[in-house]
């Protein structure tokens, strides 16, 4: 059976549906359908994968027909604490592709997006009272447990904002790494925008079933624009005062200084100092 032999891991809400889309394009590469599987982190409290497990997982790559790059963009595998160990079974000669996103504007996104979802905690619920979206947004852990997996020339990391703003230069990047013939692709349009709701008037705009039902009624082309006008009529983009701010920065200097030290970056003057 064709086994994958790369892996985009994160970090959510990092530009990896965007990326998964313009790999998708090339003609040398094969991204399985749904993009995120997450097969493998569904399979973390494991200490290794069975046999089982690995002839149903790569049950996701029965289409590959001749592209040289095979793999998906489960973001659930770069939190998961037994991933990179379970991806290495899979193939130890993995290409490893992780996008990291400035944690203070990250984490504002994350919230965002579970708030659209149905989250009816605070913001400040999740960050001070029980900080488990402080947690979510940390990279030196889960980083690392991939550094101790797979040797550094398997293992490309991208900045968000250089994506955001050097598309085609981080693009490059990435087909480098792959080892595959540049492309003109398409960029692709960003459809994962959160927001709070403007009022709980537009609560009902969180109803998964019912944001479930409009899918599957609304014919596929319109999505996007049926997505873009509901967000904008119900959602409204978080305002952060300077003492959240602070705060963040507080929360997120050690792991970005260690994340640094792993990594021989300067995240911490472009995220932390800069913010």
């Amino acid at each position: 059976m064709v086994k994958p032999n790369f892996f985009l891991v994160g970090a959510a809400k990092a530009g990896t549906t965007s990326i998964a889309q313009a790999l998708g394009q090339h003609p040398n590469i094969f991204i399985t359908d749904p993009k995120e599987p997450n097969f493998i982190s569904s399979l973390d409290s494991c200490d290794s994968l069975s046999e089982a497990d690995i002839v149903e997982y790569l049950k996701y790559y029965r289409s590959v027909t001749d592209e040289s790059i095979i793999g998906e963009a489960s973001v659930n595998n770069l939190p998961a604490k037994m991933a990179a160990k379970h991806i290495k079974q899979i193939n130890p000669d993995s290409k490893i592709l992780i996008s990291l996103r400035n944690p203070l504007t990250r984490v504002q996104s994350l919230y965002e997006m579970y708030s659209r979802h149905g989250l009816k905690q605070s913001f400040q619920f999740a960050t001070k009272t029980d900080p488990w979206l402080i947690k979510q947004c940390c990279y030196h852990d889960p980083v690392n447990r991939y550094l101790e997996n797979f040797p550094r020339e398997q293992i490309h990391w991208i900045d968000f904002d250089s994506l955001k703003n050097g598309w085609d230069t981080t693009m490059a990047g990435i087909y480098d790494f792959l080892e595959v013939e540049q492309i003109d692709g398409e960029r692709p349009v960003v459809r994962n925008v959160g927001g709070v709701p403007k009022n709980k008037a537009f609560d009902l705009l969180r109803n998964r079933a019912l944001i479930n039902l409009a899918k599957r009624t609304i014919p596929k082309p319109l999505h996007n624009f049926v997505d873009k006008k509901v967000k904008g009529v119900g959602f409204k983009k978080m305002e952060f005062t300077e003492l959240d701010v602070s705060y963040l920065k507080e929360q997120f200097a050690d792991d970005v200084l260690r994340l640094d030290g792993l990594l021989e970056t300067n995240f911490f003057e472009k995220w932390i100092e800069a913010a």
